[in-house]
């Protein structure tokens, strides 16, 4: 149902986002934040359900500075190095990424929320 696409943070960085639209006019919009795992199937299914549901549903890459699609299995070993890049988050670029694709779904309806799934 949905599709990567790439968008930019306010300091010109260049990110991947799952983005995932209704079939009809949206209802409002929502920014998923990934899990430790990263846009995983589990996450691209979140997003396609709240398409389902009316809403335009994307989730920043938060992975891609440290490392351009990094997705982990839902191992011990994946948990570690999931834990290992999420260490290295700087939270305000964190903000700045999110802040990008909240920019890129804000005409899809006044509502804008966040889900942390």
């Amino acid at each position: 149902m949905g599709s990567f696409v790439d968008i930019a943070a306010a300091d010109g960085h260049k990110l991947a986002a799952y983005l995932s639209t209704p079939a009809g006019k949206a209802r409002g919009a929502l920014v998923v934040i990934q899990t430790a795992f990263g846009i995983d199937d589990y996450l691209k299914g979140v997003c396609d359900s709240y398409a389902r549901e009316g809403y335009a549903a994307i989730a920043p890459a938060l992975y891609d500075r440290q490392q351009r699609g990094a997705v982990f299995e839902h191992t011990p070993e994946g948990g570690k190095a999931a834990g290992a890049l999420r260490n290295r988050f700087v939270w305000e670029d964190v903000l700045k990424d999110t802040e990008a694709a909240r920019l890129r779904v804000k005409d899809f309806g006044k509502e804008i929320g966040r889900a942390h799934v």
